[in-house]
C-alpha cells in the first residue's frame, strides 16, 4: 500500500493495518495536543505497533508484552496492560 499511495502509510499490526495520512502519526497527534493544551509536565504514552515506534521514543513510552519483540526493545518499559503503566508511571 505504501508503494501504490504515497498519501498514506500503512503499518501492519497483529490482525489488521492501521492506516493513516502520510506524515501523520501518534507522535505528532501527542505533540500537537500537548502545545493546544499549553504543555504538560508529564506526558505518558503506551503503543504496541509499528505505529506507535516514534511516539515510544519520543515521549519515552511503554509498550505490551504483547507487542513485536521490535516494539519492546524500543520502549522505557514492557507491561501487562494499561492500568499497570498508569500505577506504575515514570
Amino acid at each position: 500500500m505504501n508503494t501504490r499511495f504515497s498519501d498514506i502509510s500503512a503499518y501492519a499490526n497483529v490482525c489488521n493495518a492501521d492506516i493513516v495520512a502520510h506524515g501523520v502519526d501518534k507522535s505528532a497527534a501527542v505533540g500537537w495536543l500537548a502545545r493546544w493544551a499549553g504543555g504538560f509536565d508529564e506526558i505518558l504514552t503506551i503503543g504496541d505497533s509499528a505505529n506507535d515506534v516514534r511516539m515510544i521514543r519520543e515521549y519515552g513510552g511503554a509498550t505490551l508484552k504483547s507487542a513485536a519483540l521490535s516494539v519492546q526493545a524500543l520502549a522505557m518499559r514492557v507491561v501487562e496492560d494499561v492500568a499497570e503503566f498508569l500505577e506504575i508511571g515514570i
